[in-house]
């Protein structure tokens, strides 16, 4: 269960940026939260680090994210990442996309959350190929109570479905898919295979990750304030972003061949 104890920032890596699999959730890690999904960008300074990073680790670094990839990939391009989408429903890797779970959501249940959208102002649906659906309530927290017991209320009608809260949005989706299944997926792939993962995240949804991957051995690192299980914490994206530059960084200059002339390093305890 997430616990708050991870507060302070992770640490510079000790192995090579190669030992460890990357994984990244979008949504408030990448990109900043925005009033609307449809507003978020991946500033291009990230979209560097990411590409710096997916050639540093060998290819090893992938996005689980809520959205679906065909929302998704126009927000990465031009990098070719393997992804994760709603939440481990769909899983791209190598060029070839497949689906998780082949569940679909009633029409009278999707009609209804269109109803709810409609009904209560500033709310949006986001419908996610008919597999899965989420109302997003951030430009209208007051409808919060309302949404969750209306969505309660059609669970008996969705077989196989669950709800799931995240930051200011509540989503129906299958209960066999999650962030923690994705990552155990991807691992047993190449180039993901055989290393650490490192799991970086900022909802709910994914201390699912971060319990995949410290029970692989592997690295949870919370983005932003709440409960976590991960062992560390980074304020906000803008924060990963500094920290993914120190770590190449540090890669790059590791690598470097050290001069003949260059003073000795300075003593360290």
């Amino acid at each position: 269960m997430p616990s708050t104890h991870a507060q302070a920032p992770p640490p510079r890596l000790e192995l090579p940026l190669t030992r460890y699999a990357w994984f990244f959730d979008f949504d408030g890690t990448l990109a900043e939260l925005q009033a609307r999904p449809d507003r978020v960008s991946l500033p291009a300074a990230r979209k560097g680090l990411l590409r710096r990073l997916q050639a540093a680790s060998g290819g090893a670094v992938a996005i689980l994210t809520g959205r679906s990839l065909e929302d998704l990939q126009p927000l990465i391009a031009p990098l070719r990442l393997p992804c994760a989408g709603m939440h481990g429903l769909q899983l791209h890797i190598a060029d070839r996309t497949r689906m998780a779970a082949t569940a679909r959501l009633p029409y009278t249940v999707l009609a209804r959350l269109q109803d709810l959208a409609e009904c209560h102002p500033g709310v949006l649906l986001e419908n996610k190929g008919e597999c899965a659906a989420a109302l997003h309530y951030r430009q209208a927290p007051h409808h919060a109570s309302a949404l969750e017991a209306a969505m309660q209320a059609l669970l008996p009608t969705c077989n196989g479905y669950e709800l799931l809260h995240g930051k200011c949005v509540l989503e129906l989706r299958p209960a066999s898919a999650s962030k923690g299944t994705a990552l155990r997926l991807l691992m047993r792939n190449t180039p993901f295979k055989d290393r650490i993962p490192l799991c970086v995240g900022d909802d709910r949804t994914d201390e699912d990750g971060f319990a995949a991957a410290q029970a692989l051995g592997g690295i949870g690192i919370k983005i932003g304030t709440g409960a976590t299980q991960g062992q560390w914490r980074l304020a906000d994206p803008s924060a990963l972003q500094h920290w993914l530059h120190q770590q190449l960084e540090a890669a790059t200059h590791a690598a470097a061949p050290v001069s003949a002339t260059a003073a000795p390093p300075a003593s360290t305890i």
